[in-house]
């Protein structure tokens, strides 16, 4: 076991469930990667592309030449670059979690009203059947990356990567609040403009 697996455990095993990153959400990052070593030399550089298209790149070399083994130095820059995605993920995390307009709207926390992790349907009597009309702003999203957007821990029966779309309501008023869509229900009830409103 990796010492980051290790530490993974330790985390699960002791129950900080709180917002955090994982290892598996650090993978799950990553979409490619590439390798060059330069002529003559030992040095390796991994490139890895990440969801958004950004890159990040980590280098290996050998001080002594007879120790350079392509597959170790390939191993070891990927490593290097893989772990600098941690910092840029936990940015992005801290700072999801400093804006706490992305738990739930202004007016409603003034209120004192539920945050949506709060509210659970127990009973479903008496729902009436509606249609939307509204417009609303949208963006693809990963039902993981939403959970992460919003500080919240993904439940365990709920898979990170399913597709589907960030939802802003009313965007820009007092009424703003957000949600996530899977994917095939957004855009069966949604037709994409071709300007803002």
């Amino acid at each position: 076991m990796s010492n980051e697996a290790a530490i993974e455990q330790e985390i699960q095993g002791k129950g900080l469930n709180a917002p955090r990153l994982t290892p598996e959400h650090i993978d799950n990052m990553i979409v490619a990667g590439s390798y060059h070593v330069f002529p003559g030399t030992t040095v390796t550089v991994c490139c890895l592309t990440l969801r958004n298209g950004f890159t990040v790149v980590g280098e290996s070399a050998c001080a002594s030449p007879e120790n350079f083994d392509e597959s170790i130095g390939r191993k070891i820059a990927r490593d290097n670059a893989r772990e600098k995605i941690w910092q840029l993920e936990g940015y992005l995390l801290r700072e999801r979690l400093h804006q706490g307009a992305m738990t739930a709207p202004v007016a409603a926390r003034k209120q004192g009203k539920p945050s949506a992790s709060e509210l659970v349907v127990t009973d479903c009597g008496g729902l009436n059947f509606y249609q939307s009309h509204k417009c609303v702003h949208a963006r693809p999203m990963t039902r993981g990356d939403y959970n992460l957007y919003r500080g919240w821990q993904i439940p365990e029966d709920e898979n990170p990567a399913d597709e589907g779309y960030l939802v802003i309501y009313n965007r820009g008023t007092e009424d703003h609040y957000e949600s996530w869509s899977p994917k095939h229900v957004f855009e069966d009830g949604y037709t994409e403009l071709s300007e803002d409103r």
